[in-house]
């Protein structure tokens, strides 16, 4: 028998794997190396990119060689985790893993790194070459040698004029990169900053410059972007204080999780921890309570301030700013409407910051706090709020995630050592420990435990609490305007009916005929108007079923597509390692995925209007060219090619105060009749809008020249009842739902009706087989 010792061993295609293969995506893999300059204690990163390279250039504190050969070159180094703030500014560090800058393999296949360092005044410029290729084929990960040289950094400079800094530059580039790709890059990366950044000399000034080719992208995305955060309708603003030192009122306390998760499984519990295992006294000890400051203001109304109880709190710090917006009709600042939703509809929702940087995976698609599922779920009251604070169907005020712009901010820096002072206090004990608000290995978000947990569930109140603040004010605008339901007319008819007859023997004999012959009329009136508003509301019965299954269909939809692009990323990534005879065939099929993906996102927003509470409360007048373009924008995925022409319309036309998501219906409705009209017609197909006013009356008149509805006007003017018809569409066509059940026309008709505006037939213009006019009077 014989006894030896065996050492580990470690593949060099470890690099590939901590690299391209862990971040997924470039701006992440770029992010990296912006991070690492401002722990190095940059002021300024300069980015400059073309298709050929993308340099990175800092003016940070650089590196020795002994640095780079220690820290750099040194596969998993934990110097962050144990240093945890820079040397200069006394930053709190963002990197602790020491894999980061091994992401820059998803970007190219070769690095060459210029970095001066500081020793006791003597500055000396390293200088690496690093082909990944090459090192990966070494085998052994400590068999791998990248050449360095050293020199005197006399005359080199770094961004600003600093004598110390680093320069990365990334060559022979892994992909194919356009003007298009940098500029989406330029976004994506100035999504990694909080919109407002520090100024003057705080240590956290930190600014990000592109060369020429990006920074025009960059700054008037900048501009949009801060144009579009001024225009809030509400903003939410809070922090977590410690409650001892708390001195205001505490409205009630949080839960511990989210309501609806019952069921939550071990995975999104803290490391080792049962769930059903209550906290020893040692661990309350340990975890002190905070509370939860919460401040909503309401655009044009004085804020609401309510501070909330987190019991035994696995969080020490964290504060958030969030906005609220109402894209209908015209927004200040001149902001388009359809460009603030196309910003939101990709940076939107509730964003996560470690420290001074976003974490890239929160956005609209996440729905990390579970904001759209409530949504949908038209649930009334919150479970997360005490019972003082919640309104009767409150919850339906919740806005979705493309409504919301909004930042919580933590610090796993800070979440880490506050633990280890924890950890210091119970060392003698045997105390089970919640773990730390910590990143996952990826990057891109944060660790599921316990303290993730309760993130969610303060981010997500402060939700709760808006739309209970916004249903309360709405109730109170609303409550001296609130009236008796009234008795039926034909109840009251009958009763002066009966008050006439009771009369009768004290008025002249020709009177009593003429009130009675009045009263009979008049009840017959009324009666065909109730027996219609019977049958309206049987038909919003089921339209609204319709439109409930509709917002669940495209909840799910918006996961299941989220899930998709990420798949797709995935196989973009598996064509760059097959066989060149199946590369082309596999980016087809890829491209094809893309392709529906990118349709099934545009069918998405025709449920855009109706998904949101203020669109289909808030009552205006419109203008009629703009609600028309952005109608005929929304259908363009179910216009198979076929124009609406809008020149027609005064831009000064004023469509009856009404809902957005009411005229919506009505247009949509009438386009997508003109639409299946034109589905035999192969060439030529066109829509037409025109509109004007005479004295006080104004018209709109929607004109295809597909089948048509036929000569006889009073004939096609039946088509306005309910499940009436004479066109006979392909299955393929009503199993979409895209008309074909009859019930358009009486959808248009109902919705005008309630804004005292009548649509018919009419003869349409020369070159044009059907015409819809809208007419109504000045009221």
């Amino acid at each position: 028998m014989s006894e030896r010792e065996v050492s580990f061993s470690v593949d060099a295609q470890l690099l590939r794997e901590l690299g391209e293969r862990l971040v997924g995506r470039p701006h992440i893999a770029l992010s990296e190396l912006i991070k690492n300059a401002y722990d190095a204690d940059a002021t300024v990163v300069e980015i400059d990119a073309s298709p050929e390279r993308i340099v990175i250039t800092d003016n940070g504190h650089g590196m020795t060689y002994d640095e780079f050969a220690d820290t750099w070159m040194r596969v998993g180094s934990v110097h962050k985790a144990s240093q945890r703030i820079s040397r200069r500014k006394e930053r709190e560090l963002t990197g602790s893993k020491g894999v980061g800058r091994l992401a820059v393999q998803l970007l190219s296949r070769e690095t060459e790194i210029v970095t001066v360092g500081d020793t006791q005044g003597r500055h000396e410029k390293v200088t690496a070459r690093i082909d990944w290729d090459r090192a990966v084929r070494q085998g052994d990960l400590t068999s791998v040698k990248v050449p360095v040289t050293t020199q005197r950094a006399d005359g080199y400079r770094f961004p600003e004029g600093s004598t110390t800094g680093t320069h990365i530059e990334l060559r022979r580039l892994t992909g194919l990169w356009t003007a298009e790709d940098f500029s989406d890059l330029a976004q994506e990366i100035w999504m990694l900053q909080p919109p407002y950044q520090a100024e003057g000399d705080s240590p956290d000034n930190f600014r990000i410059v592109f060369g020429s080719q990006m920074q025009d992208a960059y700054d008037a995305f900048t501009s949009q972007m801060k144009a579009l955060l001024e225009i809030w309708t509400a903003r939410l603003t809070g922090e977590l204080v410690d409650a001892n030192s708390y001195r205001g009122r505490i409205a009630g306390d949080l839960p511990m999780r989210l309501t609806q998760l019952e069921n939550i499984t071990s995975s999104i519990l803290s490391e080792g921890t049962d769930p059903d295992t209550q906290p020893s006294d040692r661990l309350v000890e340990l975890l002190p309570d905070k509370v939860l400051k919460i401040k909503v203001h309401l655009r044009g109304q004085p804020p609401t301030k309510v501070a909330l109880r987190v019991h035994q709190c696995p969080v020490n710090k964290m504060r958030f700013d969030i906005r609220i917006f109402n894209l209908q009709g015209r927004q200040p600042k001149n902001i388009k409407v359809s460009d603030a939703r196309k910003y939101l509809n990709r940076f939107g929702g509730i964003g996560v910051y470690d420290g001074v940087f976003r974490l890239p995976y929160y956005g609209p698609e996440q729905d990390w706090i579970e904001l759209e599922e409530a949504h949908a779920a038209r649930r009334s009251t919150s479970s997360l709020l005490p019972d003082e604070l919640n309104v009767s169907r409150g919850l339906q005020n919740l806005p979705t995630n493309r409504r919301v712009y909004g930042r919580v901010i933590v610090s796993t820096a800070d979440e880490a050592r506050w633990y280890r002072q924890r950890e210091q206090i119970r060392s003698q004990s045997d105390t089970v420990m919640e773990r730390p608000l910590t990143n996952q290995i990826t990057r891109d978000r944060l660790v599921p435990n316990n303290a993730y947990e309760r993130l969610r569930v303060m981010a997500r109140t402060v939700m709760d609490l808006y739309a209970m603040e916004t249903t309360r004010r709405r109730h109170e605008d609303n409550r001296d305007k609130r009236r008796e339901n009234p008795e039926p007319p034909s109840e009251l008819l009958s009763e002066i009916s009966t008050a006439v007859q009771e009369a009768s023997p004290h008025l002249p004999a020709a009177t009593y005929r003429d009130i009675t012959a009045k009263v009979q009329v008049a009840a017959r009136s009324v009666q065909a108007l109730e027996e219609q508003t019977r049958e309206h509301s049987a038909l919003l019965g089921a339209l609204a079923t319709a439109g409930i299954t509709a917002m669940a269909y495209n909840h799910e939809l918006s996961r299941q597509t989220a899930q998709l692009a990420r798949l797709v990323e995935q196989l973009r990534q598996i064509a760059t390692t097959v066989p060149k005879s199946q590369h082309t065939a596999m980016l087809t099929a890829i491209d094809g995925i893309q392709g529906w993906l990118d349709r099934a996102k545009g069918l998405r927003q025709l449920l855009q209007p109706v998904m949101d509470e203020e669109s289909r409360k808030d009552r205006r007048q419109y203008k009629a060219c703009t609600v028309l373009q952005d109608v005929a924008t929304n259908l363009e995925p179910l216009s198979r090619g076929t124009p609406i022409d809008t020149n027609g319309v005064p831009t000064t036309l004023q469509l009856p105060s009404a809902t957005i998501a009411g005229w919506w219906a009505v247009f949509q409705n009438l386009f997508i009749n003109s639409f299946n009209a034109l589905l035999q017609r192969e060439d030529g197909a066109v829509i037409s809008v025109d509109g004007g006013t005479t004295d006080s009356h104004h018209w709109l008149r929607v004109q295809d020249n597909g089948v048509g509805v036929g000569n006889d006007l009073d004939e096609a003017n039946r088509l306005w009842a309910p499940f009436a018809r004479n066109l006979t569409l392909p299955p393929e066509i009503v199993g979409l739902g895209l008309g074909g059940t009859g019930l358009g026309l009486t959808i248009v008709r109902m919705i005008l009706d309630e804004v005292h505006a009548r649509a018919e037939f009419t003869r349409p213009s020369d070159g044009f087989m059907t015409a819809v006019t809208i007419r109504w009077s000045e009221r």
